[in-house]
């Protein structure tokens, strides 16, 4: 728990928050839809597959796809609240993920299931989010790095 004077800063998904939190808002990420859908439209006026023509890690009949193939991209980051040195630090690490150097879950946390605490996954090796559906699928709640409080 923080006290109410304490800022919480916030990274968003799909809409930067600048407007709204101009002095906590850092940055944010968002999905870039055009790599799908031109692959899609361009497929069915053609007659071919939509998983067959669209560069992404096909499950089924899902799809999906990182920084490597530009369906992610980061917001604008927020000058006011970065540290100096910040937007040279997100580029090295968005080049690491497009050269899949890096995977976003990865460390040395514990995650246990909080409908099921002894459903535990170990992250020291990697867990790849989108690895059977496009959905985020990351469950785990970090042991020793996020509580619930009821």
């Amino acid at each position: 728990m923080t006290d109410a004077g304490t800022p919480v800063y916030l990274v968003s998904y799909n809409q930067s928050m600048e407007d709204v939190a101009p002095t906590t808002y850092l940055t944010g990420c968002k999905i870039n839809w055009e790599p799908y859908m031109m692959g899609a439209v361009d497929a069915v006026l053609n007659d071919r597959v939509i998983e067959k023509s669209i560069k992404g890690t096909v499950n089924g009949n899902d799809i999906g796809a990182g920084f490597e193939e530009d369906w992610v991209q980061m917001l604008e980051l927020n000058e006011i609240t970065a540290a100096d040195g910040t937007a040279e630090k997100m580029q090295e690490v968005i080049r690491q993920f497009k050269q899949g150097k890096l995977d976003v879950f990865r460390g040395d946390y514990v995650g246990a299931d909080p409908d099921d605490p002894d459903d535990t996954y170990d992250l020291n090796q990697g867990y790849t989010e989108n690895e059977f559906a496009s959905a985020p699928s990351f469950h785990y709640v970090l042991k020793d790095v996020i509580r619930i409080e009821e």
